[in-house]
C-alpha cells in the first residue's frame, strides 16, 4: 500500500479530525484514508468489504519502561504495540512494519491506568483495519 505523508496541518483541523475519526471509531490515518477515498470516488470500492469483527489478541511482552505488546489474529502476529518516552506506535505487522496508530498519552513509559483501554482499543481497531485493507489487496492469500 503507498503511502502519503501530509505536513503542516492547522491545529484546528487536527483538531476535528481527531474528533471526526473518534465519532466514527476510527484511528486518524484510517479517518484520513476514509476521507481520500470520497475525495476520489474509490470509497465505492471498499463498500463490499467484509465488516465482520476481527478480533486481534494482544500479548504484553514488557510492562513498563516501555509498556509493549505483540497482537495476533488467530496465530499469526501482525502488530507491535510500544510506548516509550510519551509516544504510542502501532506498527504492523511488526516493528519497522507500516505505522497504523501513533498517539502521545500521559503515560511516559507505561500507561496511565485511566488511558490504557482507550489506546489499545483504538491500536486493536487500526489493526483489524489494517488486516481487512490487506486482505482486499489484488494478490492477497
Amino acid at each position: 500500500m503507498a503511502a502519503l505523508t501530509i505536513y503542516n496541518i492547522d491545529l484546528e483541523t487536527q483538531r476535528r479530525l481527531g474528533e471526526r475519526a473518534a465519532r466514527n471509531g476510527r484511528s486518524i490515518q484510517a479517518e484520513l484514508r476514509q476521507i481520500l477515498r470520497e475525495a476520489v470516488g474509490t470509497h465505492e470500492r471498499f463498500a463490499a468489504v467484509d465488516l465482520r469483527p476481527v478480533v486481534v489478541r494482544l500479548e504484553r511482552t514488557c510492562f513498563d519502561f516501555p509498556e509493549q505488546y505483540d497482537a495476533f489474529i488467530g496465530d499469526e502476529k501482525v502488530g507491535y504495540l510500544r510506548l516509550r518516552h510519551r509516544h504510542f506506535r502501532v506498527e504492523c505487522p511488526d516493528v519497522w512494519g507500516e505505522l497504523v496508530y501513533a498517539a502521545s498519552p500521559n503515560g511516559d513509559g507505561i500507561f496511565d491506568d485511566d488511558e490504557r483501554p482507550q489506546h489499545l482499543d483504538a491500536a486493536r481497531e487500526a489493526i483489524a483495519e489494517w488486516w481487512r485493507e490487506r486482505a482486499e489487496e489484488p494478490g492477497s492469500a
